[in-house]
């Protein structure tokens, strides 16, 4: 399942952020078990299987100089999870940013 949300760009142009949830047998279980809370959670742990959260885009956008900080917020399904995301990878240096292989 894809799902796009339109998001301002620094040059004023229209970008997209996208969700990707691929039906992994984890997903299928989640869902099978009513666990439709738990599926956001995965989804951040299933980078290398292709998942990404709209946060995760849009911190991407961000990390990239595509898109600005508070157009990112503004966007974000959890602002202070961005937020948050956004000042651990600024306040660590690029060897210890938790999150560098995703912008890198």
């Amino acid at each position: 399942v894809i799902s796009l949300r339109l998001v301002v760009g620094i040059d004023g142009k229209r970008l997209p952020a996208a969700e990707i949830l691929i039906n992994t047998p984890m997903i299928r279980d989640l869902m099978r078990r009513g666990e439709v809370h738990a599926i956001k959670e995965a989804m951040e742990k299933s980078l290398q299987e292709g998942m990404q959260t709209f946060d995760t885009h849009l911190f991407r956008l961000y990390k990239e100089g595509k898109v600005t900080l508070e157009e990112a917020l503004n966007k974000a399904d959890s602002r202070d999870g961005l937020a948050l995301r956004v000042r651990l990878s600024e306040g660590a240096s690029a060897e210890h940013d938790p999150y560098a292989e995703m912008y890198n």
